[in-house]
């Protein structure tokens, strides 16, 4: 008796570690998986141009181009100043 309920034991620790590490290898599986897939997704991510960055560098450069201007008008009025101061 004291046998057969060895073997029975034996029999169901053998299967419960099978379906445990079979459930182990498909959770490692999937976790490799999504982060294979992730991973792959983050290195090849490149920014797309949008609209709005778009606008925002038109502007930005506008703004840098006033300022240009203006600093390229205020030098030849100091030159000018130099020359003739009255």
């Amino acid at each position: 008796m004291e046998l057969k309920i060895e073997k029975l034991l034996s029999l169901i620790i053998k299967k419960s570690f099978l379906i445990t590490s079979l459930i182990l290898i498909i959770l490692l599986s999937i976790i490799v998986f999504l982060y294979f897939k992730y991973l792959d997704t983050a290195l090849k991510f490149s920014p797309q141009v949008t609209v709005e960055s778009k606008i925002e560098e038109n502007t930005l450069n506008k703004i840098i181009k006033n300022i240009s201007e203006r600093e390229t008008r205020y030098l030849k009025s100091l030159k000018t100043q130099y020359r003739n101061p009255f």
